[in-house]
């Protein structure tokens, strides 16, 4: 879709301006476009909602594992968060050290960390949720 901006009302050289105008239309993104965009970002946790549902969800597990019992919402919430924490901390320094590791292995060759951080985290998610450390932290 192209669209052509009109020249300003009452402006002398209206004719001239709406012509130059034609000559270099603007390329207006098409609505739909703009929408598959957006929601194709908001379908991407990010890492604060990532922590924020793994939070909910170890509220929700100490809430349920007292028995449903109410009067220590705030008590498991802040639980959750040290709890949840704690495996981020974790998560982030196995990740740092093995792409460290990958590094030392390359021969300390440079250009390739973004690919070593990757492949950490893959691998470090994988060993994390195979045995059961990792509780919906990862990407």
């Amino acid at each position: 879709m192209v669209a052509v901006i009109p020249a300003p009302l009452g402006h002398p050289m209206r004719g001239q301006y709406a012509r130059r105008q034609q000559a270099r239309p603007v390329a207006v993104p098409h609505e739909s476009k703009i929408i598959r965009i957006a929601e194709a970002k908001a379908a991407v946790p990010s890492a604060s909602r990532r922590r924020e549902k793994a939070i909910q969800d170890a509220a929700y597990f100490r809430w349920a594992y007292r028995g449903c019992r109410p009067g220590e919402e705030v008590a498991d919430w802040l639980a959750a968060e040290r709890e949840v924490d704690e495996q981020l901390t974790l998560r982030d320094e196995l990740i740092r050290d093995a792409a460290y590791s990958r590094w030392l292995d390359r021969g300390r060759v440079h250009g390739d960390d973004v690919q070593d951080w990757l492949a950490a985290e893959r691998e470090v998610d994988e060993i994390l949720k195979r045995d059961g450390i990792l509780c919906g932290l990862g990407a």
